[in-house]
């Protein structure tokens, strides 16, 4: 399977100023898991604080939590299901990375109270 991208203008409606966007086609990334068995279940969700997280492989995983900014929030060595407290994160949405030998899985979580 192949995703291409390709180079592209950008107009802004406010000033009419250009912004070029330049892919480069020799980076390297990161593989996202396709395959259907190896995702990961997070409940509940929304949720107040502590939730489960349940990859579909039982395997050493390293689960990592990024707030709206970015910013590396919470991170955990995960083996299989997992109960995972994060009581001490504001109410909001939060992406989740579970990465693993295989690649990375992402998802979002809500906290809400």
């Amino acid at each position: 399977m192949y995703y291409g991208c390709q180079n592209d203008t950008v107009y802004r409606a406010s000033n009419g100023s250009m912004v070029y966007v330049n892919v480069l086609s020799s980076t390297a990334g990161i593989n996202q898991i396709v395959n259907a068995s190896n995702q990961m279940n997070i409940y509940p969700n929304p949720n107040n604080g502590s939730f489960v997280i349940e990859p579909s492989s039982a395997t050493k995983q390293t689960m990592q939590v990024y707030d709206v900014n970015g910013k590396l929030v919470l991170s955990q060595t995960i083996n299989g299901k997992t109960t995972i407290d994060a009581s001490n994160l504001n109410e909001g949405v939060y992406n989740i990375s579970l990465q693993s030998n295989e690649g990375v899985v992402n998802k979002r979580l809500v906290i809400v109270r």
